[in-house]
């Protein structure tokens, strides 16, 4: 899904428009931020959103 070590670096930087606009990397000290990115990213590899 994501192919490389610096897209990912990118992805969990950037604001996510599913995530209200957060960044993943901001959301990933809590269960419930862990949970919503998890969410996106299984939504992502389901071909959902790009």
């Amino acid at each position: 899904m994501l192919d490389s070590d610096d897209i990912v670096r990118g992805w969990f930087s950037c604001k996510i428009p599913a995530l209200s606009g957060s960044r993943p990397v901001d959301l990933m000290d809590t269960f419930q931020g862990r949970t919503m990115v998890r969410d996106v990213l299984e939504r992502i590899e389901r071909g959902e959103f790009s």
